[in-house]
């Protein structure tokens, strides 16, 4: 095992909302939500949102809208855009758009931007995108719009940025070749460097950037973060396997032929060109692949390589349950907020204990409420909350566990929901819903160590 580090490195998200085969590009987004909301409870520092363009494996096309909707779902975590690509947007337009979402979620808003249109070039057509080389003055302009700072004699001068009343968020320039570090620099903004995709070495870039950086008010001091493509899994040999997905795409990708990301079952069965294996060897060399140690092990080299402040990180697995897990063990092998947060929490809403054998009822009730209350929100679709609850299957070992036979009671009449898609609208299924939760949280409440129920009510202690 690892020692314990002096300095915790601070982590982050990346999600560019992977499209797996056989999945749809709804469910990718609305699992989006799920890695967000189990972000902030880990501890994660900021979740931010790529912006790419007519890839079928990729379904962040529109950080903007992803951006309110994680942020409206989660409570702590910073949200922002790993960014917006600014050759494919007019200045008046960004700078609204994130007034509106600092002005909705203040002080916890990104705005990372970056200089390529970040598609190919057919798309760029579509798209209408502006020269590249007209980056700072794009940029120039979002933020004098947004500070009211243009020159009298400037056509845009009468211009107001709606809302009003708030100021931009932190500014944040995405690099992958370390064109734009001094520029970062100089201009006292934020900088990342994209080496989960660049294989251009980062230090130069964080070297040139601190050497340039001239302190502003959103940053006293210069930040620099590490973008990481990482694939965690309990073991070595699992998590090369789940990496095998991401080998097909980096071929595919290589050879044109674009199409959702494969699983590795798929990766199995290619047959390989010199062409493809060359492309694949290439990118295996920026992915951090392995169990949680090996990997912890990796990233810490390449922070003491780079200095970076912070690292951001990427997984493109096919499987959603093990993209969780593999946030969740990096979480735990940095130790993320452990003194805030001793357990880590799923996305479903359910907490995740060590448990010995006289919590077992506890455990399994925890399990049950953030099943229910997730359904009771919409978190949850209704059919998959009562499949798994109401259930015989599922009511055995809860009466093993120690769970009280009001309780399975009570989840036995929740079965009769079992066809209902949407709780809105039905008032008697709300209702009946509402009663399940009460009789486990009475339960919860009685039992002799309160501190479960605390937790998850979010009450103090008992």
């Amino acid at each position: 095992m690892l020692a314990p580090m002096n300095h915790p490195i601070p982590l982050s998200v990346l999600d560019l909302a992977p499209i797996p085969s056989g999945s749809t590009p709804s469910e990718a987004l609305r699992r989006t939500v799920e890695l967000a909301r189990l972000a902030d409870r880990l501890g994660y520092v900021r979740y931010w949102f790529a912006e790419h363009h007519n890839l079928p494996s990729i379904g962040s096309s529109t950080p903007e809208v992803l951006i309110a909707h994680a942020a409206a779902q989660t409570e702590r975590i910073r949200l922002g855009s790993g960014g917006v690509m600014l050759p494919n947007h007019v200045p008046l337009k960004v700078a609204e758009t994130y007034h509106t979402l600092e002005a909705l979620h203040p002080g916890r808003i990104d705005l990372g931007i970056g200089r390529a249109p970040g598609t190919d070039q057919v798309t760029v057509r579509a798209l209408r995108s502006f020269d590249p080389e007209q980056f700072p003055a794009h940029l120039a302009e979002v933020v004098a719009l947004s500070q009211g700072t243009l020159p009298p004699e400037h056509p845009f001068a009468s211009v107001h940025v709606i809302p009003g009343g708030v100021r931009l968020p932190p500014i944040w320039i995405l690099g992958s070749s370390g064109a734009s570090a001094r520029f970062a620099g100089a201009s006292g903004l934020g900088y990342a460097f994209a080496s989960h995709f660049s294989p251009t070495p980062a230090a130069p870039a964080f070297r040139a950037y601190r050497e340039s950086f001239d302190p502003s008010d959103a940053f006293p001091q210069p930040h620099a973060i590490l973008g990481v493509a990482v694939v965690c899994a309990e073991t070595d040999e699992r998590a090369d396997h789940l990496a095998l997905s991401a080998d097909l795409s980096w071929a595919r990708l290589a050879s044109g032929r674009l199409a959702p990301l494969p699983s590795p079952e798929e990766a199995l069965a290619h047959t390989y060109t010199p062409q493809e294996l060359a492309a694949v060897r290439e990118r295996r060399a920026l992915l951090v692949v392995g169990n949680p140690e090996r990997v912890r092990a990796r990233i810490e080299e390449m922070v003491a390589e780079t200095e970076a402040d912070e690292v951001m990180v990427t997984s493109m697995i096919h499987s959603h349950a093990e993209r969780l897990r593999s946030y969740e063990l990096l979480a735990e092998v940095f130790a993320l907020g452990l003194a805030e947060r001793p357990d880590p929490v799923p996305a479903d809403g359910t907490h995740r204990f060590k448990v010995g054998e006289k919590d077992l009822e506890a455990f399994s009730l925890c399990l049950v409420l953030g099943t229910l209350e997730a359904m009771r929100s919409g978190a949850w679709p209704m059919k998959a909350g009562i499949w798994t609850l109401g259930r015989p299957i599922f009511w055995k070992p809860l009466a093993a566990a120690g769970v009280s036979k009001e309780v399975i009671e009570a989840l036995q009449v929740s079965d009769e929901l079992s066809a209902i898609e949407d709780l809105r609208g039905r008032p008697a299924a709300e209702e009946t819903i509402d009663k399940v939760i009460a009789v486990v949280r009475k339960r919860l409440a009685e039992l002799p160590d309160r501190s479960w129920y605390a937790f998850w009510s979010g009450s103090p202690g008992a």
